[in-house]
This record gives C-alpha cells, structure tokens and sequence, in this order.
C-alpha cells in the first residue's frame, strides 16, 4: 500500500489510468488511521460511512458515469479539529468545548 505515501498528482494519475480506486485508497487509509491512532492520537472522530460514499461518487467520476473529476476528486482528507465541520466535535483540544458541535462547515473546509 505504497499509494498512502503518494501525492495527490500521483493518486489522481492512478485513478485517471483507472490503476487505482478512490474507494480502495480511503478504505487504506482508514485502516492506517485506526492502526495508528493509539500511538499518536489524531484523530477523534471517524466518518467512514461518509467518506465511503465520497469515494464512490469520485469512482464514478474517474469512470466516466458522471460528470468529469474535480481537481482533488478522490483524495483523502482530514480536517483538524480545530475547523469547523458541520456535525461534528470541535474541542480545540480543551475541556471547557468538549461538547461543542458545529452546526457549520468552514469555507476552506467545503472548498476541499
């Protein structure tokens, strides 16, 4: 799974040869983010349903079902906590915001 290492030029070129799936490389890198989650704590909330359904859309895309890709169609992203992302915790790593939930997506956020 050399491909989590990878570039986004370098995924997006696997996917347009259609060398690639969106779906298999967030899929890899779910599993790597779990694998090492108790060894550097970054991440706090998974959407695995959500970013599945994002791959899958971007597959078609690179497939040609749909319209044609977005500049970054396929890659992996996360976002730290300290962004606002609809639905989710935003603790800023503090306790006093531990249940704070935002009910907005940053604009740079949406833009990725």
């Amino acid at each position: 799974m050399e491909y989590l290492y990878w570039n986004s030029s370098q995924l997006i070129q696997a996917y347009n040869k259609k060398e690639l799936s969106p779906v298999e490389v967030i899929k890899a890198s779910i599993n790597r983010a779990r694998k090492i989650q108790p060894i550097c704590n970054a991440i706090t909330e998974y959407f695995e349903e959500k970013a599945i359904n994002i791959a899958k859309e971007a597959e078609r895309s690179y497939l040609g079902k749909t319209d044609k890709p977005r500049l970054l169609e396929g890659i992996p992203l996360a976002v730290k906590e300290e962004f606002a992302l609809e639905s989710s915790y935003r603790t800023s790593a503090s306790f006093i915001y531990k249940n704070r939930i935002d009910n907005f997506t940053d604009v740079y956020i949406k833009r990725l």
